[in-house]
């Protein structure tokens, strides 16, 4: 079922991260955002490995990756 997503800012523009378990990997954060279920509001990052958009928490976001300097 779709599921809405409510964009923050139209345009950012992307920022690379590396994973901090496997530094080999990089992806691109490229919108904050926020995910909402009812009354359920989470805030979410948009990001991109390769080709390929994913979602996920805020909090797991930077739990996992970090900014590469």
């Amino acid at each position: 079922f779709p599921v809405t997503i409510a964009v923050k800012e139209t345009h950012m523009k992307p920022i690379l991260y590396r994973n901090r378990t496997k530094p080999s990997t990089t992806v691109e954060l490229l919108f904050d955002a926020e995910f909402r279920l009812g009354e359920i509001k989470e805030k979410v990052v948009i990001y991109r490995r390769k080709d390929r958009h994913y979602v996920r928490k805020a909090a797991e976001f930077n739990a996992k990756f970090e900014l590469v300097n």
